[in-house]
């Protein structure tokens, strides 16, 4: 067999692909592993996670207000009605509601 300069492994993984160099006789001149990397407008299934500048989320209620949940998926509340306003409960959710004059 004559000498290639190509050695023998498994090439691609989870993070990158092999890429190979023929030459005109067909044969593997070079080998080698490439990263991968997809720009975000080739997305076009699943979710995108926070980690990665997405949402995390497959929906939202309509009219209701984003929140961040630490390194989870965005949350939403629930949408209000006329006359009610934003506030945050004890833990600090947002939610919609009439101006009750609670403790503060």
């Amino acid at each position: 067999m004559p000498v290639t300069g190509v050695t023998a492994a498994s090439y691609g993984g989870a993070a990158t692909v092999g890429r190979v160099t023929v030459d005109s006789y067909g044969r593997v001149t070079s080998a080698g592993n490439v990263s991968i990397a997809i720009d975000a407008s080739a997305v076009t299934s699943g979710t995108l996670g926070v980690g990665r500048g997405g949402t995390g989320a497959t929906t939202f209620t309509t009219n209701g207000i984003l929140y961040g949940n630490a390194t989870g998926a965005v949350q939403v509340s629930a949408a209000g009605t006329e006359g009610q306003v934003l506030q945050a409960n004890a833990t600090g959710v947002p939610n919609f509601g009439m101006l009750d004059g609670g403790a503060f």
